[in-house]
């Protein structure tokens, strides 16, 4: 009997126990990073009454007779299940996602936690428990490398750093030059004795430079007729030439014979019978005071016109034997000198010369490849043989962007691509602002493939990078690689028929920074983030995990300490090494289920209820065994 009273003890004692635990979960429902505990029990030492024997001699064996004495707490385990995250908006609260601790110190001893809210302190050491513990962790130099072989010491975030300048190395190109696009204005520059006096127009192939073209041989001439009539004067009138017939005058251009001309009589003079002539059309004619003489002249330039007069009294007193002269074809060629204002040799064409409706020469075609205007007009006489300089300007498109030197120092380099007279062919030049002056590769080439892409980016002078002094005291000269994109790709610069927006569009130097801004990333990196736009890794939060981690011993603070039974800790970088991330502006909070909690509580109270009735059910017992005596 006395067996079940301390079996009822050992459940009221043990069940207590459990309900204290049910209450330390409860009470840190809203800890952050809490872990929440579970009791488990076992069978007391059991008393034997009868040890069991085997079968013999045909009997059956028996069983063991044994008589339990309660029940025993048999361990008390931390239950390391991930708690939800709270959001803070404090970059440096921090939440583990996965396995693994964060590890504080006091300066003699580590400890371990699943708590992040951390905060950084006067000193700039990242501390956790308010400050009384610092967050340990791997920094890194300035440059932002880690040593592989470093011990975890105290993270401090060194406010106040500055991120040193790095000069320029590489820069790169993006974009589209227009394939079509000209800008190649043409301006007359000297006409000579050509006879132009207008230049207009833009050149197709968009080429500026200078265009001297000699022009050799002879425009075409008109085909005439001139009197041979002597005697005669402006004022001498056909009825002092003796003519009596006024109507059967006609001049024959080409084989058509003009009709009689009308309102001639013996009034009208040599000079009014020019002027009558000059009415025709096909023919102009005029006196000709030098040799008295009526001169008609052929519209139309060159040879094949024919000009004849008919058989009457007025063609044989006032023109006697005519004399006819056939017109002359042109002779002329135009061969055009271009030097192009991006260098090289002179390229020579041939340029087609223009006629107006009569057959005179009056202008050139296909400079630049056509689409500028050459005029040299009839009244003055047309193009005549002589030399011809037209300047077109250039097709360019500039680009800039700042670079940097050693010391940090900005330089403004200015890129100009130029389109060049042969096809697909662009020339380029970079500039950089005084008192900096290039070094060299500063020019070059860039050619397209047919189909846009590119095709080479050449440097002059047999060099492979752009270089410039930036002479104010820094180390050296700027060199960088040019990165117009990838040979036959159009990722970087193209040539399509489409507008020109082409551009520098990357570079790598930076001048000096400061310290402006920290952010952590998933694997703990304190990232330092600078005012030069440079993100440089500071430090590095070290999480650490263990084979056991319910081996652990709580400190309370939610801190936990090395045991004989937890093992060693495993450092690492959470991502890299352990599978876990951390998450900055988060802290996990407490694994506490409150309706699990709840339904444990009931049943240990039920479990504390059935023990007290144990003690009360012996009590009675005991009680009716004293009355025997009586």
């Amino acid at each position: 009997m006395m067996r079940s009273l301390f079996s009822g003890v050992a459940g009221i004692r043990n069940h207590q126990t459990w309900l204290d635990i049910i209450g330390n979960n409860i009470s840190n429902v809203n800890t952050v990073g809490f872990k929440n505990s579970r009791a488990t029990f076992a069978e007391a030492l059991a008393q034997t009454l009868r040890s069991a024997t085997g079968p013999q001699g045909g009997f059956g064996g028996n069983n063991p007779m044994q008589v339990g004495l309660g029940m025993q707490l048999m361990s008390v385990d931390t239950m390391f299940k991930q708690g939800a995250f709270e959001t803070t908006g404090n970059n440096t609260d921090l939440a583990l996602q996965g396995s693994g601790f964060f590890v504080v110190s006091d300066g003699n001893q580590k400890y371990f936690t699943r708590s992040g809210a951390f905060s950084i302190d006067a000193d700039g050491y990242l501390t956790a428990q308010g400050g009384t513990l610092r967050v340990q962790g791997l920094m890194a130099n300035q440059l932002g490398a880690i040593a592989n072989n470093m011990s975890p010491s105290d993270i401090q975030i060194p406010f106040g750093m500055k991120a040193p300048a790095h000069a320029t190395e590489n820069l790169s190109f993006f974009c589209n030059l227009d394939a079509e696009g000209t800008e190649s204005d043409a301006s007359l520059t000297s006409a000579g004795t050509t006879g132009v006096t207008s230049v207009s127009g833009t050149a197709v192939n968009g080429a500026g430079g200078t265009h001297t073209i000699t022009i050799t041989g002879d425009n075409a001439t008109q085909s005439t007729l001139t009197g041979a009539a002597t005697g005669l004067a402006g004022t001498t009138t056909l009825g002092d030439l003796g003519v009596t017939d006024f109507d059967s005058f006609t001049v024959t251009i080409d084989g058509v014979e003009s009709t009689p001309l009308s309102g001639l009589n013996e009034n009208t003079t040599m000079q009014m019978l020019a002027d009558a002539i000059d009415n025709l059309a096909g023919v102009s004619a005029e006196w000709d005071s030098g040799t008295n003489q009526i001169v008609i002249t052929s519209d139309q330039y060159g040879s094949g016109t024919t000009l004849a007069l008919s058989a009457c009294e007025i063609t044989t007193n006032a023109f006697g034997t005519a004399v006819f002269e056939e017109g002359d074809d042109s002779t002329l060629v135009a061969t055009d000198s271009f030097q192009p204002s991006t260098g090289g040799a002179a390229i020579t064409t041939a340029l087609t010369l223009e006629a107006n409706d009569d057959g005179l020469i009056t202008g050139l075609e296909e400079l630049g490849g056509g689409g500028v205007t050459i005029l040299a007009p009839e009244s003055g006489g047309g193009l005549a043989a002589g030399t011809l300089v037209i300047d077109t300007e250039d097709t360019a498109h500039s680009t800039s962007i700042v670079t940097y030197d050693s010391l940090g120092g900005e330089h403004v380099v200015t890129f100009t691509f130029t389109r060049t007279a042969q096809p697909n062919v662009w020339a380029w030049e970079a500039g950089v602002e005084e008192p900096a002056q290039t070094i060299g590769g500063n020019t070059g080439s860039i050619t397209f493939n047919d189909d846009g892409s590119l095709q080479a980016f050449n440097y002059d002078g047999g060099v492979s990078q752009l270089s410039f002094n930036p002479n104010n005291g820094a180390n050296g000269a700027v060199t960088m690689n040019l990165d117009p994109g990838e040979i036959g790709g159009v990722g970087g610069i193209t040539q399509f028929a489409a507008p020109t927006t082409t551009i520098a569009q990357t570079q790598d130097g930076y001048g000096m920074g400061n310290l402006s801004n920290i952010y952590i990333d998933q694997n703990g990196a304190i990232i330092g983030a600078f005012s030069n736009d440079q993100n440089i890794t500071l430090a590095q939060i070290i999480v650490a995990d263990f084979h056991n981690p319910q081996g652990l011993l709580k400190e309370g603070g939610n801190l936990y300490r090395l045991s004989a039974n937890s093992g060693d800790p495993i450092y690492g970088m959470a991502q890299t090494d352990l599978g876990s991330s951390v998450h900055s502006g988060y802290v996990e909070m407490s694994n506490v289920e409150l309706s699990k909690e709840f339904a444990d509580m009931i049943i240990a109270q039920r479990g504390f209820q059935a023990s007290a009735r144990v003690i009360t059910t012996a009590d009675q017992m005991l009680e009716e065994v004293v009355r025997l005596k009586r």
